[in-house]
């Protein structure tokens, strides 16, 4: 069983116990990512920490570069709600395991909420989550490294269908969205909607035993496996579609014990759809 980072659990408390009140509601707790940024500057990543300048402020990221001597890209990782980038489900493997297969990846800190926080309060964030990923691109591009992939977990993912279908002429290659949460409405939120007109290569992953909203609206974007759109030209293999469904069988919402499993469904499916390329001074 893997123990939690003592800097996951104080961070968790601090989201907690922050308190709300109906006037600041919309807003970030102001105390909430400069703690945890404390605590990170006091634990054993503290060198990977990458402070990122956007237009609306600076970010915090965790950066590793790739390992293996054969680049293949860069991976920015976007974690869920109430989460961190080194967050002990699913974040912190994904951020750490990648670098050795030759994948440089930047775990970026996405605007926290409140525990009360409603879809408006989300909404008005995306601006901020926009900057954010836009500092990331840059931050990649600085590292020479032009083959570059999202990876959402959770409201994460949401925040990258959106952050694509915003940017529509970036040049990120693929995305990976890992138990998408979705809402109906409102639009800015429906994620469902996102994706059928996004067109970057998708992968669209969930565990066998997720969370029964998720499980619902991974049956609701079944049809674009089917969109003739949405397929690879080169071959009418459904296991080539340029949006594709993957189920992890036998995991949960935490995907705790498949965490490499479910790299090596990654990797296989980034060499078709996000294959690497020359890229130099990738460190």
């Amino acid at each position: 069983m893997r123990l939690i980072p003592a800097f996951n659990i104080l961070f968790l408390m601090v989201i907690l116990s922050s308190p709300v009140h109906s006037k600041t509601a919309t807003k970030t707790p102001p105390s909430t990512e400069q703690t945890w940024l404390n605590i990170l500057k006091n634990s054993p990543i503290k060198q990977q920490i990458i402070n990122l300048k956007t237009r609306q402020g600076t970010a915090t990221a965790l950066y590793l570069p790739q390992s293996s001597g054969q680049p293949q890209g860069g991976l920015i990782i976007l974690h869920g709600r109430a989460q961190h980038p080194d967050w002990h489900i699913l974040i912190e493997p994904l951020r750490t395991g990648f670098p050795k297969f030759g994948w440089a990846t930047l775990s970026l800190q996405m605007p926290l909420h409140a525990s009360t926080a409603s879809s408006k309060d989300y909404i008005k964030s995306i601006d901020l989550s926009i900057a954010r990923i836009d500092a990331a691109i840059a931050f990649m591009h600085s590292r020479k490294i032009q083959n570059i992939v999202i990876a959402g977990y959770e409201f994460g993912a949401n925040t990258a269908a959106a952050y694509l279908l915003k940017r529509p002429k970036s040049r990120v290659q693929a995305l990976i969205s890992i138990s998408l949460l979705n809402y109906a409405k409102p639009e800015p939120l429906n994620a469902n909607r996102a994706m059928s007109l996004l067109k970057q290569p998708i992968l669209d992953v969930y565990a066998m035993n997720d969370r029964n909203i998720i499980l619902h609206a991974v049956k609701q974007r079944k049809p674009l496996i089917k969109q003739h759109r949405n397929l690879n030209t080169q071959s009418r293999d459904p296991k080539n579609a340029r949006y594709r469904q993957l189920e992890i069988e036998g995991a949960d919402h935490s995907y705790s014990g498949y965490e490499q499993y479910l790299i090596k469904r990654l990797r296989s499916w980034l060499r078709v759809f996000a294959p690497g390329k020359s890229i130099t001074h990738a460190n």
